[in-house]
C-alpha cells in the first residue's frame, strides 16, 4: 500500500492538533446539505465489531427539543455515542 503524501499526513495532523469540543451551540438550523455532508461522513467512522452504537436526532422546533429534554441548552446538543 503506498504511503500517504507528507503534505496530507502535515494537514491531517493539524488537523488533529486544534481539534476541541464545543460546548456552546447556536439556535439557527443547520444547513440540510451540510447536515447531509456531515453525516455521510460521520457513517465512515468505526466502532467496535461493527456494532455502529450511534444515534443521530435533530429536533427541530421547540417541541421536539423539549421533548428530547435539550431545552435550557440553546435548544441543541452535541451528537452523541450512546
Amino acid at each position: 500500500m503506498a504511503a500517504f503524501p507528507e503534505d496530507f499526513r502535515a494537514r491531517l495532523l493539524d488537523l488533529m492538533r486544534s481539534r476541541r469540543d464545543m460546548r456552546r451551540f447556536r439556535d439557527e438550523p443547520v444547513d440540510k446539505g451540510l447536515l447531509r455532508t456531515c453525516l455521510d461522513a460521520f457513517t465512515l467512522a468505526p466502532s467496535v465489531g461493527l456494532s455502529d452504537p450511534w444515534r443521530v436526532v435533530s429536533p427541530d422546533t421547540p417541541v421536539a427539543r423539549a421533548a428530547a429534554g435539550w431545552e435550557g441548552r440553546g435548544g441543541h446538543r452535541p451528537l452523541e455515542a450512546r
